[in-house]
């Protein structure tokens, strides 16, 4: 379930959908068609730095939606377009399928109200959050959760009631990951969900996960 507070229950019995989109590799985009889609300065910054440690966070995310018996589709270093794309099929087949639930997780290098494709360009989250909320899927669960940094200020409207978003930092910080285990927000989302009843609320889980990626020290 979404959230304790709320009265509407959804019927799980079919099947359950993850989606992950990883971004590790980047190169800067040369078609200048989507110049403005890239990050400012990317010229004299070079490319966008290799995100070491997020197959650690890939993997584990992986085998625990599995364990709690979703189908979970994974794509790796997909440009803004594709990722797109690989939205809008993986909804029209959810739909055609008739599924319980979907989840989409973002894994990539982001910033105010963007995550990056691996061409460098960027995707707004308000568009995946659109591709998510289409009428066909009004009826069921969806959570999108973004492993990102964010810029200084946020602020999306969200039109569905049965969507919830979940980031990894809050607005004007840095979201650690470490190049040896991944990152603290999917790490510790991970561990929560293991332990967690498969009954328990996600919203309860939110609240756990982000007690323990406070209280963390970095090491």
């Amino acid at each position: 379930e979404l959230s304790k507070n709320s009265d509407k229950v959804y019927d799980m019995s079919k099947d359950k959908i993850c989606l992950i989109i990883n971004q590790e590799n980047f190169y800067t985009e040369l078609n200048e068609e989507y110049k403005d889609l890239l990050p400012e300065n990317v010229w004299e910054k070079g490319k966008l730095n290799t995100r070491v440690g997020t197959s650690f966070d890939c993997d584990r995310l992986k085998n625990t939606f599995e364990s709690r018996h979703f189908k979970v589709i994974v794509k790796k270093n997909k440009t803004h377009l594709e990722v797109i794309s690989i939205l809008e099929e993986t909804v029209k087949s959810i739909n055609e399928q008739n599924c319980s639930c979907f989840y989409v997780c973002v894994l990539s290098h982001g910033d105010e109200g963007v995550v990056y494709a691996c061409n460098s360009c960027y995707v707004e989250v308000s568009a995946i959050i659109d591709i998510m909320c289409e009428d066909k899927l009004e009826s069921i669960p969806k959570v999108l959760i973004v492993q990102s940094c964010q810029g200084p200020s946020l602020q999306i409207a969200i039109k569905s009631k049965d969507f919830l978003i979940f980031w990894s930092t809050v607005p004007g910080f840095s979201s650690i990951r470490n190049r040896q285990t991944g990152s603290w927000f999917i790490q510790s989302l991970c561990d929560q969900m293991d332990e967690a009843g498969q009954h328990e609320h996600f919203e309860e889980i939110c609240t756990n996960i982000i007690r323990d990626v406070t209280n963390k020290k970095w090491q």
